[in-house]
């Protein structure tokens, strides 16, 4: 098959992408006040050069909400969301990937984040996040 390219018509810049945060990869951020994710949730994954996630204007055409994508093995996980374009504006290539999800999922709102994704721009595609299921201890930090 080949490579797909950057869809900008079928995710636009303003749409948001969400992402899962396990709860292990979260760090307080005192400029911020609150815990963050950390810069390990902003990698491909081991078995390709792509990055999953989940495009908001594709679940609601499809009836899917944040809340879907945390059920099951998911259900500890935290949700974040960045843009499409800002993720475009880090280098990387945003386009549906419906095919292409974990087993027995199936959502019709799973998209692929294409792009290098080295120590140098991780920590630039997670700055912009907005938590959309967040920690509940959210701005209280460590003890």
């Amino acid at each position: 098959m080949p490579q797909q390219g950057d869809d900008p018509v079928a995710v636009p810049n303003e749409t948001r992408l969400f992402r899962r945060v396990p709860p292990t990869w979260i760090t307080y951020d005192k400029n911020r006040g609150e815990w963050r994710p950390t810069s390990q949730n902003f990698q491909n994954s081991d078995d390709d050069k792509t990055m999953s996630a989940f495009a908001e204007n594709l679940a609601l055409a499809n009836g899917e909400s944040p809340s879907d994508f945390l059920r099951e093995r998911w259900s500890e996980f935290l949700l974040v969301a960045v843009t499409a374009g800002w993720m475009r504006k880090c280098g990387q290539d945003v386009y549906p990937d419906p095919y292409n999800q974990d087993p027995g999922e199936s959502f019709a709102s799973h998209v692929a984040v294409r792009g290098t994704k080295d120590s140098k721009i991780r920590p630039k595609l997670g700055r912009e996040y907005e938590w959309v299921i967040a920690p509940p201890n959210r701005y209280e930090p460590p003890k």
